[in-house]
């Protein structure tokens, strides 16, 4: 990542920070729930590329109505037979939204990830997204997702996630 780049994510995290310090909590501020992805894989020296399916489970708590924190863990399920085989994922990540509806809740999302694969060993680094909760009944979230979990000068990692999650 360039200094620039850093600065920049450095002064984004601040400002969202800033915006959500002012909101209220939430009455069930944690959530956990099982998730489904679908990724994309391009190693860049080589220009291999891949497709890969996984599930992962995702854990976190809202600090305010607009800031929340989560960790998530993702096993590679199926894929393409480009000698690319998924093992896992971890990551942690801050996610900052706003309620564009009490059932729509829009959110960006910054974080770290790190990944393994067989045939490239493991890539870390910093990740990006954005996504949207549809909040179906009180306390249970659908989850449509963009991220963009590694990007850098070797390996692109990215794809959409779909999760469910329950509140508590």
């Amino acid at each position: 990542m360039t200094y620039s780049k850093s600065i920049s994510v450095w002064a984004l995290c601040a400002a969202l920070l800033a915006t959500s310090a002012v909101a209220e909590t939430r009455d069930d501020p944690w959530y956990v729930g099982p998730g489904f992805f679908l990724l994309d894989y391009t190693q860049d020296p080589n220009g291999r590329e891949s497709s890969f399916n996984g599930a992962n489970v995702r854990f976190g708590r809202f600090f305010t109505e607009n800031l929340s924190a989560e960790a998530r863990i993702g096993v590679g399920i199926g894929g393409e037979d480009s000698g690319f085989e998924a093992k896992n994922y971890q990551g942690a990540y801050a996610r900052w939204g706003v309620s564009a509806t009490q059932t729509l809740y829009p959110y960006g999302i910054l974080g770290y990830s790190r990944a393994k694969a067989k045939g490239t060993g493991t890539e870390s680094g910093f990740s990006y997204g954005f996504g949207v909760d549809f909040r179906l009944e009180d306390g249970i979230d659908i989850n449509v997702e963009y991220l963009a979990l590694l990007d850098t000068s070797d390996v692109e990692l990215e794809g959409l996630l779909l999760s469910f999650t329950k509140s508590f």
